[in-house]
């Protein structure tokens, strides 16, 4: 299936009125009459509390009555991102309406698809979800999992960032809400292509954890973590052991991964003495873990070799649309202001109509990544 490329806009501003009046006057004048939907909405923290209002205003300005989205530390478009102040990024795909499903609020394990869903999914499988998830909820693990189980999908898609409201909604799934996992599920009868970079540079093997508690790393591979850790990043001294702070990091292998794949976990104390690591998450004993290195020129290299990779698979076909999500990790927290992984993408493909969010993880299959990015490509 082919067809015209997906409208799409990126608005900055002072409030929501100035951010939706500058993201509408870019939208092309025929969205009303082209734009059968879904819409994608991506906000930035600012305007979390103000997110029912927009939708009202994009669905009286488009006539696209259902939207997707989240809220993010940031939010991408066409070669621009924006990190810092009030923005939307909203791009409205042109699909049959048998062709894609809402996907309500799932919260707890063991939740259900709405049998009109399941009803939907049996003759368009394999399906491709577009989720979005709260990463305060412990349970979203098992939810994502039911989820692929429950469609025999393929998920992509990413954790919201937070905000300083408790209440406000961090997500849109034709309404706002928040807690779990929404989207949108798209039928088989879409083509998509998806690419993940994981940004990160392995610096020595894999090490078995020998002894650990809870958070803390004592013994790897029965020796001191801290002189692993100084041999394979070459620090030597207590200063060369601080510059490793935000650099270095611990990848743990993601479950049932056959490409080697790895979540990174924040290295956030060591014990110069003691020669213990702590991770901010629990290890123990038997656990898989390696040293990684994550700076701006690795991100790039490792963005640079997913996007050609997903090149090579176009063979030539020109995207109609793309949704990117980022790890708040990268985005402005590595590159500042400038704007290097939207100008990555279209550097490589193309000016492509994209849209997306900086989150506080990703999601690619039933799999949850950190400090990664997973781009979709709809065809």
């Amino acid at each position: 299936m082919t067809g015209e490329r997906f409208h799409h806009a990126l608005g900055r501003g002072s409030d929501w009125r100035s951010c939706i009046a500058d993201c509408l006057s870019r939208l092309p004048q025929e969205t009303a009459a082209a734009g059968r939907g879904p819409g994608f909405l991506y906000a930035t923290r600012p305007l979390a509390g103000d997110i029912g209002v927009i939708l009202t205003v994009l669905r009286e300005f488009t006539g696209v009555e259902h939207w997707v989205g989240a809220v993010g530390s940031g939010v991408i478009g066409c070669g621009e991102e924006e990190h810092d102040g009030p923005a939307l990024s909203v791009m409205i795909a042109d699909l049959p309406a048998d062709d894609w499903r809402l996907l309500p609020t799932l919260m707890r394990d063991g939740d259900s698809l709405d049998e009109e869903v399941m009803d939907w999914v049996g003759p368009v499988a394999p399906v491709l979800g577009l989720v979005h998830g709260d990463p305060e909820n412990a349970a979203l693990p098992f939810v994502i999992h039911d989820l692929v189980d429950q469609t025999e999908g393929f998920l992509v898609g990413g954790l919201t960032a937070d905000a300083a409201d408790a209440s406000a909604p961090l997500q849109v799934a034709g309404l706002p809400t928040r807690g779990g996992l929404s989207g949108v599920l798209f039928s088989g009868h879409v083509p998509a292509v998806v690419g993940v970079s994981q940004g990160c540079r392995p610096l020595g093997p894999w090490h078995t954890v020998t002894e650990a508690a809870r958070t803390a790393v004592a013994r790897l591979d029965g020796a001191r973590p801290l002189d692993l850790l100084c041999r394979e990043t070459g620090a030597r001294t207590r200063e060369a052991l601080h510059r490793l702070a935000g650099v270095v990091g611990v990848g743990v292998p993601v479950e049932g991964s056959d490409r080697g794949d790895f979540t990174v976990l924040p290295l956030v104390a060591i014990d110069p003495k003691a020669g213990w690591i702590a991770t901010g998450s629990i290890l123990r004993a038997g656990d898989r873990l390696r040293f990684v290195r994550r700076d701006a020129d690795t991100v790039e290299e490792d963005m640079r070799l997913m996007l050609r990779r997903l090149k090579d698979r176009l063979r030539g076909r020109q995207p109609r649309g793309g949704v990117y999500v980022g790890c708040q990790g990268r985005g402005g927290t590595l590159f500042g202001a400038f704007p290097r992984e939207a100008r990555l993408i279209a550097e490589e493909l193309g000016p492509v109509p994209l849209t997306g969010f900086f989150g506080s993880g990703e999601i690619s299959h039933n799999r949850l990544y950190s400090h990664s990015g997973v781009l979709t490509l709809f065809l």
